[in-house]
C-alpha cells in the first residue's frame, strides 16, 4: 500500500514512456482551486477525471465539476477519462451508481 496526501494546489509531472511524454497536472478539486481549472484547459490532449468512489456526499458537486467540463469551448474534442478511485476500499459506489450519478450515459 502506497500512503498519499491530498493535492493542496496543483502537482506538475513529465513522465515518459517510449516516443511518449506526457505533462501531467495534478489539479486539487478544492473550491478556491477548482475555480482556476479553466486556465489549464489549453492545449489539452486529455483529461483524466478522478472520483473518489468512497465519496458519496460530494457525487452531486462531481457531477457539476463534470458537466463544466464537457461545457468548455476549449476542451472541445478533448478526451475525458472518468477514472474511478479508491474501489479497493469498503463501502464504494460501484461502476452502476457512478454512471448514474453522473449521467454519463447521455453523453
Amino acid at each position: 500500500m502506497v500512503s498519499t496526501i491530498p493535492t493542496i494546489a496543483f502537482n506538475v509531472e513529465t513522465i515518459q514512456y517510449k516516443n511518449l511524454s506526457m505533462t501531467v497536472w495534478d489539479v486539487s478539486c478544492q473550491y478556491k482551486i477548482h475555480i482556476l481549472w479553466k486556465h489549464y484547459y489549453h492545449g489539452s490532449n486529455a483529461i483524466i477525471f478522478v472520483v473518489y468512489s468512497t465519496n458519496r456526499e460530494r457525487i452531486n458537486k462531481v457531477k457539476e465539476e463534470s458537466d463544466n467540463l464537457l461545457i468548455q469551448d476549449e476542451l472541445k474534442g478533448t478526451q475525458i477519462l472518468i477514472f474511478e478511485n479508491k474501489q479497493d476500499m469498503n463501502s464504494t459506489m460501484n461502476t452502476a451508481e457512478i454512471v448514474n450519478s453522473l449521467n454519463l450515459n447521455s453523453i
